[in-house]
């Protein structure tokens, strides 16, 4: 290991040091997710994986409800599960896995994004 690889390894380690003392340290909220939610419940909006059949018991127990996947998901089948979580009395947001799985916009949601909007 040469120097350079050592003093930037060191960095590293500093840098991480340094944030984790500033989260812990400073009244700074770097977690865009809302106090009061205790729960989030993810759906895989993959076509081979389907909601419980009592699903809607399920979303009485969440604080919000994660739509995404990493395989097989499509922009209809995410709408299709959109759809289904309209009635949902949680928020429902987008967790797309990659750039492919994010969709134009489904008419019935999210009511949230973990994202800025553009």
């Amino acid at each position: 290991m040469t120097s350079l690889d050592g003093a930037a390894r060191s960095l590293g380690r500093v840098g991480r040091g340094m944030t984790l003392a500033a989260r812990t340290v400073l009244p700074v909220d770097t977690n865009p997710v809302p106090a009061d939610w205790t729960h989030v419940t993810k759906v895989d909006p993959e076509n081979a994986k389907k909601l419980p059949l009592l699903y809607p018991v399920y979303l009485r127990h969440t604080s919000a409800v994660s739509v995404g996947g990493s395989a097989d998901v499509t922009a209809r089948n995410t709408e299709e599960t959109f759809d289904l979580l309209a009635p949902a009395s949680v928020p429902v947001f987008h967790e797309p896995s990659g750039p492919r799985h994010v969709t134009p916009g489904p008419a019935s949601g999210p009511t949230c994004s973990p994202f800025p909007r553009c």
